[in-house]
């Protein structure tokens, strides 16, 4: 072989050589950028809802070449077999899918007390973790519905209305459709269903769609002695039912009120003043002026006859010597309690004389109406008087004149005043 010859081989030689090395460098940068995908699940949480179903997502940032299965761990108070059941133990992404879920069946016995930690673990070759390796299962607080009776105690006289109200765990409720919570009744009830009241209409809880309350009305048939109580709560509540003020409220059957009216009743305070106060004080009507000044010496005596009275206060400036007439029950909204206001049943009787102006010095003599109520405070009866039938000319002047405007009857209806009498004799 020539001079030339083997130069020529030996550059081609070199050349081949360098061929090959680049191939290699080139295949090894391919590898060592090729993209690495990564996985994390869709949500940090799920809530539990109604159905108790609840579908558990991951998400790869990219679809996978192969199918690709991610194991995942279960930690938690909630027990697998008793609170919730889940068939699989590893999400599986199907080729070329970014996205696999797992399905957990939750039980009625997964309450608001327990949870469940899901867990991303042992990411197969190619894939890295994500930003979100877990999500917890429970109970949202959006969803827990809160649920409380009006009040703990109620005084049923011929009727009695129980209210209940419910609210979410985060605020406000409105039912999306009709809801049905049927009640019971507790350890401690003396009264008997059909003998001594019973239910004027369902015996169970009514929220209607786009509201948040809802009311049972019991009927009084005939009081005894010794069967007077009813102890009342909800049954057939699942886990998205939490107890609010008051799970359970005590009715006591008084009986009605007409009956119970005789005798004399002493002056015990001016129970709405306060509200009455910041009610109207926009209208420039002084709170000094409201008829307050009023002692245990002021009587409203109860008879056969009717009503007389022995005053010296104020409220003397009110009421006559009248007959009565019951008109029955009717509802009555004491905006002067604290949260919710309370609602309770009144009687309502029509008064033969009474001075609508409340003034010492104006006088409008003509029948009205007036609500009175009686309940026990304690070993104590107290006599509840609503007035909402008069026209103030000394005092809410103001007042007056602007509900004239809103078309109530008796005009101030929804801005009674309220005083309590405490049985004397």
């Amino acid at each position: 072989m020539n001079k030339d010859m083997h130069n020529r081989l030996t550059g081609w030689g070199v050349l081949l050589l360098s061929l090959f090395l680049s191939v290699l460098t080139s295949c090894s940068k391919k590898d060592n950028n090729s993209p690495v995908i990564s996985v994390a699940f869709e949500s940090f949480s799920h809530g539990i809802p109604p159905s108790g179903e609840v579908i558990m997502k991951i998400v790869a940032s990219a679809p996978v070449p192969n199918e690709t299965i991610i194991p995942f761990s279960l930690i938690g108070s909630a027990m697998v077999g008793t609170d919730y059941e889940i068939k699989a133990t590893s999400f599986v992404f199907a080729a070329g899918t970014n996205v696999a879920e797992v399905k957990v069946i939750t039980k009625p016995s997964f309450d608001k007390t327990k949870s469940l930690k899901v867990t991303l673990r042992d990411m197969p070759a190619g894939i890295k973790p994500g930003n979100l390796l877990f999500t917890e299962i429970g109970i949202a607080l959006k969803d827990i519905l809160i649920y409380s009776f009006e009040s703990k105690s109620v005084t049923m006289t011929e009727s009695a209305d129980i209210n209940l109200t419910l609210q979410t765990g985060a605020g406000t409720f409105v039912a999306e459709k009709e809801l049905r919570i049927p009640v019971e009744f507790m350890e401690g009830t003396t009264a008997i269903e059909g003998r001594n009241f019973s239910f004027d209409g369902p015996k169970e809880f009514v929220i209607p769609a786009g509201k948040s309350k809802g009311t049972v009305k019991l009927k009084l048939i005939k009081q005894e002695a010794g069967k007077d109580v009813i102890m009342m709560k909800l049954t057939g509540l699942n886990q998205y039912y939490a107890a609010g003020n008051f799970d359970k409220t005590k009715i006591t059957i008084f009986g009605g009120a007409y009956e119970k009216l005789k005798g004399s009743w002493k002056y015990k305070g001016f129970t709405n003043r306060e509200w009455l106060a910041q009610s109207t004080e926009h209208l420039n009507d002084s709170p000094a002026a409201l008829p307050g000044k009023n002692t245990d010496k002021d009587l409203l005596i109860f008879g056969d006859n009717g009503m007389k009275i022995e005053m010296t206060g104020d409220v003397k400036n009110y009421f006559k010597d009248a007959t009565l007439l019951n008109m029955g029950e009717v509802t009555e909204v004491l905006q002067e309690t604290a949260g919710f206001p309370l609602r309770v049943k009144m009687m309502l009787v029509k008064v033969s004389a009474m001075n609508v102006n409340f003034s010492a010095t104006k006088s409008k003599i003509r029948p009205g109406e007036l609500g009175l109520r009686i309940f026990k405070e304690g070993p104590k009866e107290i006599l509840e008087v609503t007035i909402r039938d008069y026209e103030p000319t000394d005092f809410l002047a103001n007042t007056y004149k602007e509900y004239q405007s809103y078309g109530d009857t008796p005009v101030m209806k929804t801005m009674p005043i309220r005083y309590h009498f405490e049985r004397a004799n």
